[in-house]
């Protein structure tokens, strides 16, 4: 039996020495490939997550590495591809909803980076979003409208599961573009609802939780979906809240006038830049001395607060026991370098607002998980500790079974030997999970303008004066031409 047991732990550390190298392959292809989009290739970039596929990124990895892949061919305009790309990564993620206990049971020896990964909450609505975007690219409306209700469906699910407490439960931005493929299908009832979540979501909860302001649009769009819808009880509340018209020539304030909006609208016709603008959260390691007495007395130097570590009132010196060091992931945040973006359609400008916060929310959803990834992570380091010491003890065991005269000597050959190939497992807590979403920008902004029929340069300017062509589009009157961008860092 306790021979059993040291080749258990000698398989244990080779597995968990092979987990270890295989993510190194992954953080290693995650960095070229930021490098890639921070140089706008986004076809090396592709190339260079596709030739990492089964090698740094594994079976358990593949809803992470199909949400990168699908994010960059958007961004290199295959959008039906990427499209199906997207799909496979939400049935796996469905699929992955209920976890395997075999594989629950493997990560209290190894680390959470040996789970099947099913993507944050944001990021899996996310997915819905930049479907709908492939498809308003394709000329699909259709298409992005069904988007749009699985978004719905979706955001009530994360509202109404008892057992999900995250501060991500609704987004704002994902209702905000419901709202408006809901008006362009003439869907006016749905779009206002869909526009009054938004201004809901975004003053409470992206207010409260990760600090930005309401887009200035909302209100309008607000407003003229109530006129649209026939709720003149919504219009006349929204009616001293709605911008002024977006640089049209000769239109009048619409503030003043909630009624001119849609008949400004159905004369010109508006284009719609998203705009995702620098890049997403890095995930790193940060390591923690702590000390046990058993697996339920232990005491770290760190403790979880907030959204990252801060120092414990312990003196791990005092209270004894054995020391060891653990690892926590960390998040490094990146503002972005282009913070005052213009559009230009033509004669026409508009500045883009920040719609959504995604690098903060990212924050957000790791910090509001960091009380439970510390408690896993101190018992599974506790735990291997324990059965290291139960593998060299099983050795010194063998060794003493087989040893005759020597059997001391052996006892100790042998304790050596096991307790050292499983203390190997003691490995795979030293690197933390660092998957993600890393072709996600930092945040989405959205630009808006409205503009007169006809063709129309479009191009976003950036702060020191560069310009990013768009292209040329042709407007035809009450219509929204839906455009989207990709800038890094």
């Amino acid at each position: 039996m306790a021979f059993v047991s040291g080749r258990l732990g000698i398989a244990l550390a080779v597995g968990f020495a092979s987990a270890c190298a295989t993510q190194s392959l992954m953080v290693k292809a995650e960095r070229e490939v930021r490098a890639e989009m921070a140089r706008g290739n986004h076809e090396r970039a592709l190339k260079v997550l596709r030739d990492a596929n089964g090698k740094g990124f594994r079976a358990r990895d593949s809803v992470a590495y199909y949400m990168n892949e699908g994010m960059l061919l958007h961004l290199t305009g295959r959008y039906k591809e990427s499209n199906a790309v997207f799909a496979r990564a939400q049935r796996m993620s469905d699929d992955l909803y209920t976890k395997s206990v075999s594989k629950r049971v493997a990560a209290t020896f190894t680390s959470d980076a040996t789970l099947d990964y099913r993507g944050d909450d944001h990021e899996r609505v996310l997915i819905n979003v930049v479907k709908a975007l492939n498809y308003l690219r394709m000329g699909e409306n259709g298409g992005a409208l069904v988007e749009a209700r699985k978004i719905d469906e979706r955001l009530k699910t994360l509202s109404v599961d008892r057992f999900q407490k995250g501060v991500y439960r609704r987004d704002a931005f994902a209702s905000w573009l419901m709202g408006l493929l809901f008006e362009m299908e003439e869907s006016w009832d749905d779009a206002r609802i869909a526009y009054v979540k938004a201004l809901d979501v975004y003053e409470e909860d992206f207010k409260r939780l990760f600090g930005m302001p309401v887009p200035p649009y909302v209100a309008e769009d607000v407003a003229r979906a109530a006129v649209l819808s026939g709720d003149e009880v919504t219009a006349e509340r929204m009616r001293a809240r709605a911008m002024p018209a977006r640089g049209v020539p000769g239109a009048t304030a619409l503030g003043a006038d909630v009624e001119s909006m849609g008949e400004l609208l159905g004369r010109n016709g508006e284009v719609i830049v998203i705009h995702f603008n620098g890049r997403a959260p890095e995930r790193g390691d940060l390591y923690i001395d702590c000390a046990f007495r058993s697996t339920a007395a232990w005491s770290c130097a760190l403790e979880p607060g907030g959204e990252s570590m801060v120092r414990a009132a312990h003196d791990l010196a005092a209270f004894g026991g054995t020391r060891l060091r653990v690892v926590f992931p960390t998040q490094t945040m990146y503002e972005p370098q282009n913070r005052d973006v213009t559009l230009y359609v033509g004669a026409t400008k508009a500045k883009a607002h920040v719609a959504h916060p995604v690098a903060r929310v990212a924050n957000k959803v790791l910090g509001d998980r960091m009380h439970l990834i510390f408690r896993d992570t101190i018992v599974r380091a506790v735990t291997k500790t324990i059965a290291a010491k139960a593998a060299a003890a099983a050795g010194r065991a063998v060794g003493d079974a087989i040893g005759g005269k020597k059997k001391g000597w052996l006892a100790s050959l042998f304790g050596a030997i096991f307790g050292g190939a499983a203390s190997v497992a003691m490995a795979a807590v030293e690197e933390s999970d660092k998957r993600s979403w890393f072709t996600l920008p930092a945040r989405i902004e959205v630009a808006r303008a409205i503009v007169p029929p006809g063709e129309h340069d479009v191009e976003l300017r950036l702060p020191w004066g560069a310009a990013k062509r768009l292209g040329r589009v042709n407007v035809r009157a009450g219509e929204r031409v839906v455009l989207t961008h990709h800038t890094t860092p």
